[in-house]
């Protein structure tokens, strides 16, 4: 099976390095970031490698470079993860209208449980597969 790579975005340590184990745990190569400018460096140095970030998993308030300003540089970049998904403590209909507008795939919102984000992200992992196959 081949492992997909996920970039990670969280600038609260705790949470990040906890994020990092689960998804390391769940079978998932991860790259995690402390904000969006570290992030964006890390994903043009995996793309210059030939190597393709298949989810980006991105917080959306962080200092630097919120969530929705590193999608769009990724945008500008193409680079194009396969899936973007939101965590974010800040899920209000508003924000959430915004990040789908933004290209976001799917949202979680903080706290959650370890179980629940892997079962978000597998979800929205075979809805997306699912599409891309349906408009082949």
């Amino acid at each position: 099976m081949d492992r997909k790579n996920i970039l990670l975005v969280e600038d609260e340590r705790r949470i990040r390095t906890g994020l990092a184990f689960i998804l390391t745990e769940a079978g998932y190569r991860v790259n995690a970031a402390e904000d969006g400018k570290e992030a964006l460096c890390m994903a043009l140095a995996i793309s210059g490698n030939g190597e393709h970030i298949h989810i980006l998993m991105t917080d959306i308030q962080m200092p630097n470079m919120s969530g929705f300003d590193l999608i769009n540089e990724l945008r500008e970049k193409k680079i194009q993860p396969d899936l973007i998904m939101a965590i974010s403590g800040y899920g209000d209909k508003k924000t959430v209208d915004e990040l789908k507008n933004n290209g976001c795939d799917e949202f979680v919102q903080k706290p959650f449980k370890p179980e629940e984000l892997l079962k978000k992200l597998q979800d929205a992992l075979i809805k997306k597969t699912n599409h891309c196959e349906k408009t082949k």
